[in-house]
């Protein structure tokens, strides 16, 4: 699963300062990370609601593994395809795009190959060159928010749980799923 938030930067900003008065309730320090399987439900909620109100759009793909019978050889593949898929919907909708993304691999090979997997689902776009960034979560709000509503969508996915993501659902403008195989 993966999931998009984007926006100008006073709708983006807005959702963050909802999300750095989250971080004053939990008692959160400085660098810490919100995770919303931690976040009680009814703060999970009014964070929901919060990105909801603002001028923002939701990309999201989903990675159907239903069906597969044994893992590939080769997992990271999945997530690769899925943020490449998003980042080209981002990039048909916005060809101005900056993609910052959740550094998820310490090893440079793996950032270059999830990099290179954007790039070639990129070129048919013909865009300009889109700057790319892996950046930690912990220090980029922004991130933490697509967190939020990617697990709000996984949510219902994976246990039919629709609560959360009914919250975001009128700012989802793309919603794929596409099959693992």
């Amino acid at each position: 699963m993966v999931a998009v938030i984007e926006g100008g930067h006073l709708a983006l900003r807005r959702c963050t300062q909802r999300l750095k008065r989250l971080y004053r309730k939990a008692k959160l320090a400085a660098g810490g990370e919100l995770k919303a399987v931690f976040t009680p439900w009814d703060e999970t909620l009014r964070l929901l609601d919060g990105i909801a109100q603002e001028d923002v759009h939701i990309v999201a793909v989903v990675v159907d593994k239903r069906g597969v019978s044994q893992e590939p050889t080769d997992p990271e593949g999945w997530y690769r395809a899925a943020v490449a898929r998003a980042c080209w919907h981002c990039a048909s909708c916005w060809p101005s795009l900056h993609i910052i993304l959740d550094k998820r691999y310490t090893q440079p090979i793996l950032q270059r190959e999830l990099e290179k997997a954007i790039r070639t689902k990129l070129a048919p776009l013909d865009t300009k060159w889109i700057p790319i960034e892996q950046l930690d979560s912990t220090s980029e709000p922004g991130l933490q928010l697509a967190d939020f509503v990617a697990w709000a969508i996984a949510r219902k996915y994976e246990r039919g749980e629709c609560a959360y993501y009914d919250r975001i659902r009128a700012k989802i403008v793309v919603e794929e799923v596409i099959k693992a195989t």
